[in-house]
C-alpha cells in the first residue's frame, strides 16, 4: 500500500500498517509530493534557485548585477567606482562582474594611470625645446630652440662663423638669426670675405714722426724723417 519506494511496517494491530516515506514524499501512503523550497520561485530577476540537500531550504545564484537573499537588490556595477583615470572610459564586461578601461591618449595601464613612454610626459625634448604630442597620443615631435636640431633637439647647429670664412685676421659676426654672417675686415682689406687688398691712398694712412706719404707704382708708402724707419715711420733708429 505504500507508494514511491516507501517502507511498509505491519503494526501489532491486526490488518494495519504504517508507511515510512521516501525523501520528498508524505501522506498515509507516501503518495503526496512534499513541495520543494524552489517550487515557489523565490529567486528574482532570472536568478537560479538551488534546493539544499535536505530539501528544506534553498539558495539563489544571482544574475549579473543583482545581489541579496532573493537576488532582488541591484548590486554595485564595476564602473560605479570610476576606476579608470585621466578621463578614460570604463567598460563593463559582458558578465557584468568586471571592467576594462579605454585609455585617453597618452595613458596606459589597467586603470590608465601610467603615462605612455612615447608621450611628452617623459620630457624627451632637450635644450628648452617644446614637446608636442601627436593626435593619437602615441608619439611626439620636438619644436627645437634656436641653434638646435635633431629628433630630441640635442644636436647643436653649426654657426656660420664656425668655418672661419673671413680672411686676413678679419672678424666674423654671426647674424641674429644664426643663419648667416658678415665680416669686419682688417685694415687694408675689403670684400665679402676680406680677401681683396684694398687700394689705398695717402688719405688712408698716417706717416708718423714727420714722415711723408707718397704714391708709388705699387701703391703708397712713407718717406721717413731722419732717424726713423718702418712702413709708417713708427720705429726710431
Amino acid at each position: 500500500p505504500c507508494s514511491n519506494h516507501s517502507v511498509c511496517n505491519n503494526t501489532q494491530e491486526c490488518k494495519n500498517y504504517t508507511c515510512t516515506c521516501s525523501s520528498g514524499y508524505t501522506g498515509r501512503h507516501c503518495d503526496t509530493l512534499i513541495p520543494k523550497p524552489c517550487d515557489s520561485s523565490p529567486c528574482s530577476n532570472g536568478s537560479v534557485c538551488n534546493n539544499t540537500q535536505d530539501g528544506k531550504n534553498y539558495t539563489c545564484t544571482c544574475s549579473p548585477g543583482y545581489t541579496g537573499r532573493h537576488c532582488d537588490t541591484v548590486g554595485p556595477k564595476p564602473c560605479d567606482s570610476s576606476p579608470c583615470s585621466n578621463g578614460s572610459v570604463c567598460n563593463k564586461t559582458q558578465d557584468g562582474k568586471n571592467y576594462t578601461c579605454t585609455c585617453s591618449p597618452g595613458y596606459t595601464g589597467r586603470h590608465c594611470d601610467t603615462g605612455m613612454l612615447f608621450s611628452c610626459v617623459s620630457s624627451p625634448c632637450s635644450n628648452g625645446s617644446v614637446c608636442n604630442n601627436t593626435q593619437d597620443g602615441k608619439n611626439y615631435t620636438c619644436t627645437c630652440s634656436p641653434g638646435y636640431t635633431g629628433r630630441h633637439c640635442d644636436t647643436v647647429i653649426p654657426k656660420p662663423c664656425d668655418s672661419s670664412p673671413c680672411s686676413n685676421g678679419s672678424v666674423c659676426n654671426n647674424t641674429q638669426d644664426g643663419k648667416n654672417y658678415t665680416c669686419t675686415c682688417s685694415y687694408g682689406y675689403t670684400g665679402r670675405h676680406c680677401n681683396t687688398l684694398k687700394k689705398l691712398s695717402c688719405e688712408d694712412i698716417v706717416c708718423q714722426y714727420g714722415g711723408t706719404c707718397i704714391t708709388m707704382n705699387d701703391g703708397i708708402g712713407c718717406v721717413c724723417a731722419f732717424g726713423f724707419t718702418g712702413s709708417r715711420c713708427e720705429t726710431r733708429n
